[in-house]
């Protein structure tokens, strides 16, 4: 099986955007009476019947900018052959700036690996330890057990890690869950055979600060919205991050795992690229949580009376918990602090009004009475 034979899909596209949500007469919106744990608002984008995108924004929290969106586009616009085009004539409708890429899922769709290699021989060779993976951590396998056992799902990662690996059966995940047309107009262009399983590798990037170096000629390339527009650039990241994450060897007598065969997936997938991630950060400590969680107290007295001082001392702690790489951290154990208070502060305000507002009307009351 040759890669260049085989067609990248993007599976999940998802943008953090600079801009002053405004709407255009050219869509239509579906406000959705939701939130997020992190924004206010959602909002549904569509053309006539086709939907665009899903929109979130007025975040909650004053440390994330108020003109922030989160912009997740439709899986099946994602599939459209002139993807790019749609989407920025959608940023140039609505003035946004992308400032980053919050999720990118990359997938290629096969029936087999190279000599006919079954995916699931890979998973079974893998379990007994034939195949070795070059890197190490943590795997979710699912299968089923009749008079046979049978493996449908390999993820290498976690739901939060920067980068998984999905290995899967997708025309089982397509008889399940949801039978996609433009999916499988996709399989027959690529002329796979659909009369037998269709499976799927898929890399999930959910990190910003990615780098890539071509080795031939020493030019770096960051991970920019504007760089996965390149198609060639695309397929690189692909390669890079399958070599990376999905490699493996051949376990022999050899002692050194670098020096083992590698397992060959397919042709021409050895990447041109060098992948590094960018670590310009600080390391964190259990001091720097105590610091902010100290800063964080001072800042909320001052919120009503020097609302000034506050927002400058917002904005150091914002760029103390970027420097510590302390974001995921501050959300779940300072942000989420802060919503439950502002809840119950509105709860015990509206239920202020109310008994005002029940002793006016027992008063109005007594009066017609009298």
């Amino acid at each position: 099986m040759d890669y260049n034979n085989l067609i990248l899909s993007i599976d999940w596209m998802q943008l953090n955007c600079k801009g002053c949500f405004n709407q255009n007469k050219k869509y239509i919106y579906k406000e959705l009476s939701i939130s997020t744990g992190v924004f206010k608002k959602v909002v549904e984008v569509w053309i006539n019947e086709l939907k665009i995108c899903t929109i979130a924004y007025e975040p909650f929290s004053p440390i994330i900018k108020p003109d922030t969106h989160i912009i997740k586009f439709d899986n099946k616009l994602l599939y459209f052959d002139n993807l790019f085009q749609f989407v920025d004539e959608f940023l140039r409708d609505h003035k946004f700036i992308v400032k980053s890429i919050t999720r990118l899922d990359l997938a290629i769709d096969f029936n087999t690996f190279k000599n006919n290699l079954h995916p699931e021989n890979l998973i079974l060779n893998f379990l007994k330890n034939d195949y070795l993976r070059v890197n190490k951590g943590k795997y979710k396998l699912i299968g089923q057990q009749n008079t046979t056992q049978t493996f449908e799902y390999l993820r290498f990662g976690t739901g939060s890690s920067d980068v998984s690996v999905y290995l899967y059966n997708k025309s089982i995940e397509m008889q399940q869950k949801k039978f996609k047309q433009y999916i499988y107009n996709k399989w027959e262009q690529q002329k796979l055979n659909t009369t037998k399983d269709i499976w799927r590798l898929e890399i999930s990037i959910k990190c910003n600060n990615l780098e890539f170096t071509d080795e031939e000629t020493g030019e770096q390339h960051d991970y920019t919205y504007n760089n996965i527009k390149s198609e060639s650039t695309l397929n690189e990241l692909y390669k890079s991050l399958l070599y990376k994450y999905f490699r493996f060897k051949i376990k022999d007598n050899t002692v050194n795992k670098s020096r083992m065969e590698d397992v060959c997936l397919f042709d021409n997938i050895k990447p041109t690229y060098a992948l590094s991630f960018v670590t310009s950060h600080e390391d964190f400590s259990r001091m720097d949580k105590i610091f902010i969680k100290m800063i964080e107290k001072f800042n909320n007295n001052l919120r009503e009376g020097k609302k000034e001082l506050s927002e400058n001392i917002k904005n150091e702690i914002e760029i103390f918990v970027k420097n510590r790489r302390l974001e995921k951290w501050y959300e779940l154990n300072i942000e989420s602090n802060e919503r439950h208070e502002l809840i119950v502060t509105d709860l015990v305000n509206r239920s202020k009004l109310d008994y005002k507002k029940k002793k006016k009307i027992e008063a109005y009351q007594k009066k017609i009475n009298e």
